[in-house]
């Protein structure tokens, strides 16, 4: 049984460097009128890697044209493995769904009423969008979340502010849909951006990750009608 301290938590305080925190920690150095921005990478390498690509994303907000806001990093053991890169890429799709379940068990005992704004690259989606699935009470490869009868509740629902940006995701094209892998998902996502690149050939391999027979990847296809226009 999980619970959020499971997680290693590190604070950056310039110029020191990463700091070891805490759950506790880190919901109270987060101000209530902050949205938090985390990014979930993909199959990057190790994690010295990840932050080096969170900094750079975190470079690109303008801070003098956008609110405050935190910004965090979901670092998961993504380095390579074996040499051949399609065998590679399926464990490491293997291994989302349980990142999947350990960051809904982080987010599940964080304030219900924050703003979280999830921005997850290939594999990263995967692992956002299985923890959403979770925390609406829906089933991730046979796993549930613990949600209580509270944080199950409609009221509780109605407090989410979720928004999920999904860039080049290495996923199934239909997995949003009724029954599907993520049919749970967007139940309170309040936006959702999807970017595509149809000549990412890292893509193209990725859709024979998932055994068996290929799949259509959202991150060179459009995405499904379920999601809507917008």
């Amino acid at each position: 049984h999980l619970t959020a301290d499971y997680v290693q938590i590190q604070r950056r305080e310039p110029p020191s460097g990463l700091t070891p925190s805490s759950h506790t920690e880190f919901v109270e150095r987060w101000p209530e009128n902050e949205p938090l921005v985390l990014f979930i990478h993909g199959n990057l390498g190790t994690e010295e890697v990840a932050f080096r690509h969170g900094d750079l994303l975190h470079g690109l907000f303008p801070r003098d044209q956008v609110p405050p806001f935190q910004f965090a990093v979901w670092a998961w053991r993504s380095d390579r493995e074996i040499r051949r890169t399609l065998q590679d890429a399926q464990i490491k799709a293997a291994r989302t769904d349980e990142e999947a379940y350990r960051l809904a068990v982080f987010l599940r005992e964080l304030p219900p009423d924050r703003e979280i704004i999830f921005i997850g690259y290939s594999f990263g989606t995967r692992i956002a969008c299985g923890a959403l699935q979770l925390l609406e009470g829906g089933t991730l490869e046979g796993r549930t979340l613990d949600l209580g009868v509270e944080e199950s509740s409609d009221t509780a629902n109605d407090e989410k502010r979720w928004t999920l940006y999904l860039l080049a995701p290495a996923m199934d094209a239909d997995w949003f849909r009724p029954g599907g892998l993520y049919g749970e998902t967007l139940n309170d996502v309040e936006k959702i951006f999807v970017t595509h690149n149809h000549r990412d050939r890292v893509l193209k391999i990725f859709s024979r990750v998932d055994l068996p027979g290929r799949k259509r990847m959202m991150g060179v296809q459009r995405t499904p009608s379920t999601l809507g226009d917008g």
